[in-house]
């Protein structure tokens, strides 16, 4: 399965991240307008496509990996 991982630098903290996903790319739109509305600079946005096991036990793991 795909996803897009949407993210900025925060403004808080410039060594977190906020992050939010997108199952197509036309939520990842729709979360890039939201990070601009509040602020953020469209060359601080970005977008990665990620692949995301579906099996029970390899999705398991891979959200355990990233701390999800």
């Amino acid at each position: 399965m795909k996803l897009y991982r949407v993210s900025h630098p925060s403004a808080v903290d410039g060594e977190k991240e906020v992050v939010q996903w997108a199952g197509t790319q036309a939520g990842v739109v729709q979360i890039k307008k939201t990070f601009m509305e509040t602020g953020v600079k469209r060359k601080q946005i970005s977008t990665e496509e990620v692949e995301v096991p579906v099996k029970k036990d390899e999705l398991i793991e891979w959200l355990n990996e990233r701390g999800v």
